[in-house]
């Protein structure tokens, strides 16, 4: 099925198809970016990520901004990591198209005390 906002996904790297990544879906096909005050707005509404330490912030979208005037193309979604100021994802690659996906995550292995 297409995946859902905010859901964990799984895909085989843009760079090399060797390499699995996983990060969070943020911007579906059809889906306008934007940013403000270190937010991510989706259709012009601030996305909860309640999932991020409060004081988190997205200083920038990199290679989304594309996508703060057209929207995401079918077939495509946009993808970020849960630690925004590590995470190498859609902001540094692009978006990620749906024949690259493998599945959703379901489990945390590590740490054993966090949950999806």
């Amino acid at each position: 099925r297409t995946p859902k906002r905010g859901e964990i996904v799984v895909f085989r790297s843009l760079q090399n198809e060797a390499i699995f990544l996983i990060k969070r879906v943020i911007a579906l096909p059809g889906d306008i970016l934007g940013l403000t005050d270190g937010k991510i707005l989706v259709n012009g509404v601030v996305i909860n990520e309640s999932y991020l330490p409060a004081d988190a912030k997205t200083d920038d979208l990199g290679k989304l901004t594309a996508y703060t005037d057209s929207p995401i193309p079918e077939g495509f979604l946009a993808v970020m990591g849960d630690n925004r100021e590590e995470s190498f994802d859609s902001r540094m690659f692009g978006l990620i198209p749906f024949d690259n996906l493998v599945g959703k995550a379901f489990m945390v292995y590590w740490p054993p005390a966090r949950s999806i």
